[in-house]
């Protein structure tokens, strides 16, 4: 009797947490473990961007509708701002709801994928591996994707609900699909068709008009037709008018904001549209992204070193050896697809069905992850070869392969499975604690900031930024040593020079010694082209005190000489070049730049004279005593 009990007991847990209901509120309740703690995340680097600016009135326009290119993501920023103002909390509540969605999403497409392979191939509903496959893979697949740690720049991130939307659509679009083209098959009415077929459309469109990554929806749709279907594709009417429509928007949205053109212009617009920046070709670009995709797939399997703002090489040549390597990697993924496929049809046509479905599920998740990656990882340039955010939609198609390696390991043996469901299990617990953990960084502006530069301590912009975070924070003499750094990193940009001449300003032993060259900056009219040497001058005076007061002198002074090269007529950096002579004991420089500085500012020239008389006297002081 207690045998029975236990049993029943058993059968009862059991078939508990074997229903999709239970399944979409755990997949649910890891992803709100995960980030409970973003909620109050500050905002971070370009967040501003969507917290902070106004959006122009085109956004509610037909007009900008079509030439804003990323137009669906920036009407949830503005009416974010309208019910929130700059609260990050609504923000926040906002990409989390997204990325729920989006899980929710994955499961039941997946399990519609599954279904869609059992009504294709007349598969049994009473086969348990195939049962078995229907509840675990797309519960694997969307409990990974929920709590990994790699997703926290897709979600964290205020702005990067750029990336986040449009796979929700991207995924909405695709579930809508194949809804739409199983109800052909079925004995349900044409207008239940059509309506599936046009949430789709709508889905797919506002996706495109989240971020650009959706334009391969067209092709993600014909590799569902091509894995699940038997039919032929040309004569799906279905296909075909969504196909064409969706396509057309593809060079609407690149082009139209460019202007119209014919003949080479024509041309030119579609090369700029296609590319982010020039400053990489897109030979280059595409041989680093062979290496770039490498560290995604190490980010997937082992989410450690995270960055926010990788400092990643770009390599110019296929034969350099780590390019050359990840490019093999990558022909045998594809290699190792393409032979799935083909043993999967073998499979499912001879009757080996729990095989097959996890074949081809297996050889569909690897071919999703390199067509999702193929916008931004391909010959498109883009400024930034690396960023996390970008493997969001990618990573459905990777852990959607891994999950179904893992059910077909264990098609036949009931002790594999539950074994399985144990791995999933504490695989997404310590991923949840991985995502909490990432989250905490992400809640401090100062560690998060700190954890970049530990990690990209050579790029110009990540000092920059630490810099300036010091600066806004009114902690001058922190912030100068990384303002600096930026400035010898890439002293090209203004940008730079001006964070640096607004700290060294608010510093008050140097205001007599220094002019506010961001403010005199700020002033400058294009039309007067001395006005730009004028404003370096001064900005080489400001960082020739920086260095000063850091103690390097031999800078300082070389900084001071170049202002005065620049534009001889500033009296500033004569009289510091003076005061840093005297500590130099260069008595000659000291007597030239005073007799400078009376020509140019007589009483400038009295006090720089005293100060260097009582430099003078301190030294002949110490000494003597």
């Amino acid at each position: 009797m207690k045998i029975s009990l236990r049993l029943a007991s058993f059968d009862r847990l059991k078939f508990l947490f074997g229903t999709s209901i239970t399944h979409i509120l755990i997949i649910l309740l890891l992803g709100i473990v995960s980030y409970v703690n973003s909620l109050y995340v500050p905002v971070q680097f370009d967040d501003a961007v969507a917290v902070r600016d106004n959006i122009g009135i085109d956004l509610y326009s037909i007009k900008g509708f079509i030439g804003i290119s990323r137009w669906f993501t920036d009407i949830t920023f503005a009416l974010n701002r309208r019910l929130y103002g700059e609260q990050v909390l609504g923000f926040h509540l906002f990409n989390l709801t997204i990325h729920l969605l989006s899980a929710v999403v994955i499961y039941l497409l997946i399990q519609q994928i599954i279904e869609t392979l059992k009504r294709t191939y007349r598969i049994s509903g009473d086969d348990d591996s195939v049962t078995y496959q229907q509840y675990f893979i797309p519960f694997a697949t969307a409990a990974l994707f929920v709590c990994h740690p790699v997703q926290t720049q897709a979600v964290t991130y205020i702005v990067q609900r750029y990336t986040s939307l449009a796979t929700f659509l991207y995924l909405s679009s695709l579930l809508s699909y194949l809804l739409a083209r199983v109800s052909l098959t079925g004995e349900i009415k044409k207008l239940q068709v059509w309506s599936w077929g046009f949430a789709c459309f709508l889905a797919a469109l506002l996706a495109m008009k989240s971020k650009e990554i959706a334009f391969t929806l067209p092709l993600m749709i014909v590799a569902l037709e091509v894995a699940l279907f038997r039919g032929q594709l040309l004569r799906n009417r279905l296909f075909l008018v969504l196909a064409a429509v969706l396509l057309l928007v593809i060079p609407l949205q690149l082009i139209y904001p460019l202007g119209t053109g014919e003949g080479e212009n024509l041309l030119n617009q579609v090369h700029l549209a296609t590319a982010e920046t020039q400053t990489i070709s897109r030979t280059d670009y595409l041989l680093t992204q062979i290496r770039v995709v490498v560290t995604y797939l190490r980010l997937l399997i082992l989410p450690v070193n995270q960055n926010m703002d990788y400092d990643y090489p770009v390599y110019h040549s296929l034969f350099n050896p780590p390019v050359f390597a990840a490019l093999l990697l990558h022909i045998s993924l594809m290699v190792s697809a393409l032979v799935l496929f083909i043993r999967s049809q073998r499979h499912l046509t001879s009757g080996a069905l729990p095989a097959g479905i996890t074949m081809r599920l297996a050889s569909l998740g690897i071919f999703w992850f390199y067509l999702a990656m193929s916008v931004e990882s391909s010959f498109i340039p883009i400024r930034d070869v690396l960023f996390e955010h970008r493997i969001y939609l990618p990573s459905t198609g990777f852990f959607l392969a891994v999950a179904a390696t893992m059910a077909g390991m264990a098609a036949h043996r009931q002790r594999y499975r539950n074994a399985l469901w144990v791995a999933v299990v504490l695989i997404c617990l310590i991923f949840t604690a991985s995502t909490i953990a990432r989250n905490r960084i992400w809640s401090n502006d100062i560690a998060m900031l700190q954890d970049v530069l530990e990690k990209s301590p050579n790029k110009a912009r990540v000092s920059h930024a630490v810099g300036m975070l010091y600066f806004k924070k009114i902690m001058p003499e922190k912030a100068l040593p990384h303002l600096v750094k930026a400035l010898e990193l890439d002293p090209g940009r203004d940008t730079y020079w001006d964070g640096l001449d607004d700290a060294i300003w608010i510093i008050r032993k140097y205001r007599g010694r220094c002019s506010d060259g961001s403010k005199y900056h700020s002033d400058i009219k294009p039309a007067n082209s001395e006005d730009p040497i004028i404003w370096r001058a001064i900005s080489y005076n400001n960082l020739g005190l920086v260095y000063e007061h850091l103690s390097n002198l031999s800078l300082a002074r070389e900084n001071y000489q170049k202002a005065v090269n620049a534009n001889p007529s500033i009296d500033l950096a004569w009289c510091n070049l003076a005061l840093v002579a005297a500590l130099q004991d260069d008595t000659s420089t000291v007597a030239a730049s005073l007799q400078k500085l009376r020509t140019l500012n007589p009483r400038l020239e009295q006090d720089a004279a005293k100060v260097i008389q009582k430099t003078a006297a301190s030294k002949v002081k110490s000494t003597i005593f």
